[in-house]
């Protein structure tokens, strides 16, 4: 794809901003809100957001605003406006190391994911501990020929 379809798409997925004449926000009830997962190995391109997802009591999925209020957009490449902060782990149960985050469609369950990241460094999450992405945590459509 191009540079600045990709940039149209992001702004779709991300902010709802339509694309003249090939899509559109305007349905009746559009999702107002993306969900941000943590994920302990590569859910894949087939996985859900449930594959490999962090665990312990307290975890939970977080929720960001589908605006432009959420989601900043240069170019193809993607960032969470504010850090995203997720439930602290107070329990000694569960945790792990997180190597990889999604953005997807529930809050719980296995949704489908719309873009998946690596999470440099990456965060080990255990007793005590709140797990957090930086606004400068990027996803990045790809536009390159990769020689297909």
């Amino acid at each position: 794809m191009s540079n600045d379809f990709a940039a149209a798409l992001a702004k779709l997925i991300f902010q709802g901003t339509a694309i003249a004449g090939i899509a559109s926000n305007a349905t009746a009830a559009p999702k107002d809100r993306l969900y941000m997962a943590l994920h302990t190995g590569n859910p894949g391109a087939a996985g859900k957001q449930s594959v490999s997802e962090l665990a312990y009591p307290e975890y939970a999925r977080v929720e960001v605003m589908r605006t432009a209020g959420g989601w900043s957009i240069v170019g193809n490449v993607v960032r969470p406006v504010a850090p995203v902060e997720f439930p602290g782990m107070v329990t000694n149960v569960g945790g792990g190391n997180v190597t990889h985050f999604t953005v997807g469609e529930l809050a719980a369950g296995a949704g489908m994911v719309y873009m998946r990241g690596t999470v440099t460094p990456n965060l080990n999450v255990g007793w005590g501990d709140t797990p957090r992405l930086l606004n400068s945590t990027t996803l990045t459509l790809v536009t390159d020929d990769d020689g297909v």
